[in-house]
């Protein structure tokens, strides 16, 4: 299902069914895509993953209500494309302190829940996602290393009970890679689910979880490596969490396929070879006055229904009066502009004449200092 095309400089193109990557999965946090209808999710680059969290779909509604409905969970809410179905938001912080042997802990707009992975198992034989990820221990980066050597031995439980009552309906899952911020733990957590990937046919990619949960810059580059190195070349792999986009092309020089959509505005330019001493921020601060009388579009290189109507100044009004369209017009351009440069990403590194991509994205340090806010909607 999943084919490597080409590899330069440890990024890798390939496609995953009809999905090009490297690509942009679209977050989907309470269910469906955060204010955008049905008719500007058709505009959004077809094919198109969208990542269903358990914890944005439960209680309400139930698997007996999806059931009955008889249909997948795609045509339940609504939604075009593949359907990734996960147990947890990558945009909440796990609660990890009350997880047990048996059952992992979900934040939900009802507050927090446990599920164990038969119940799990269950939800996902009546939403019938396209990819379906096993429940898993994640942990917060400040957990001990006991407590994360704990977390991988729980996780090969959950991943052993999920595949053991595997739903007839769902042909493809992913497993996920534990193990907080120990390297070795890492590794130990990417072989564990190599070995298990060729133990179970309907194994078809990983995911890497538990990033940006309070490490560090460097030591979440670090993980990357380590945990890419020790899953097989021939799968896909989604990091969680990733969005600026320094650290999205490390993850790709890694061999990275897929990305969460980040949320902000990015307005770097790479279209051409420019040298490594542009000025071009990565994204933009709308919420600065200095956008009240700007009136180009977020990207001239963009053509989706945002970038073709609407200008800057206008979104900066909208933020400034908490309007609910800047959110809708921002995260439909996120989703499409994020497919648009990644593919663009590895266009340029395609070319042989262009050595410095890194280097051309982090060009103006000041953007990661901490005393930055560049504010998403």
């Amino acid at each position: 299902m999943f084919k490597v095309e080409s590899v330069c400089r440890g990024a890798r193109t390939g496609c995953f069914g009809a999905v090009k990557t490297p690509a942009a999965i679209l977050h989907c946090r309470l269910g469906a895509p955060q204010h955008l209808q049905r008719d500007l999710l058709d505009k959004l680059p077809d094919p198109f993953i969208m990542h269903v969290p358990l914890s944005g779909i439960i209680p309400i509604p139930e698997a007996r209500t999806i059931e009955q409905f008889g249909h997948n969970y795609s045509e339940f809410a609504n939604l075009p494309g593949t359907v990734l179905f996960s147990a947890f938001d990558p945009g909440r912080s796990p609660p990890d302190k009350y997880n047990s042997e048996l059952q992992v802990s979900l934040w939900t707009r009802n507050g927090r829940i446990k599920v164990d992975s038969t119940t799990y198992a269950e939800m996902a034989q009546s939403c019938r996602p396209d990819i379906a990820v096993p429940l898993s221990d994640v942990q917060s980066s400040h957990v001990t290393t006991k407590r994360q050597t704990r977390a991988i031995q729980r996780t090969k439980q959950h991943i052993d009970t999920f595949c053991a009552s595997l739903p007839d309906k769902v042909s493809s899952i992913w497993l996920p890679v534990v193990g907080g911020t120990d390297i070795s733990l890492r590794e130990k957590s990417a072989k564990m689910v190599a070995e298990k990937a060729s133990c179970y046919s309907e194994v078809t990619g990983f995911v890497l979880e538990g990033l940006c949960t309070g490490e560090n810059r460097e030591t979440r580059f670090q993980i990357i490596d380590a945990v890419m190195k020790n899953l097989p070349a021939d799968k896909p792999r989604l990091v969680h969490s990733v969005s600026a986009i320094d650290e999205i092309i490390v993850a790709i020089e890694h061999g990275v396929d897929f990305f969460a959509e980040s949320g902000k505005a990015l307005s770097l330019d790479i279209t051409s070879e420019k040298h490594p001493g542009s000025s071009t921020p990565l994204f933009l601060q709308l919420w600065s006055d200095e956008h009240q009388t700007d009136f180009r579009p977020l990207s001239a290189a963009c053509t989706c229904y945002t970038c073709s109507t609407f200008t800057r100044a206008y979104i900066h009004h909208l933020l400034l009066t908490h309007e609910m369209l800047a959110t809708i017009l921002l995260t439909h351009f996120s989703g499409k502009f994020g497919s648009q440069l990644l593919m663009v990403i590895m266009k340029m590194y395609l070319r042989p004449s262009f050595t410095n991509m890194h280097q051309l994205v982090t060009n103006d340090k000041s953007l990661f200092d901490k005393g930055n806010n560049y504010r998403s909607y």
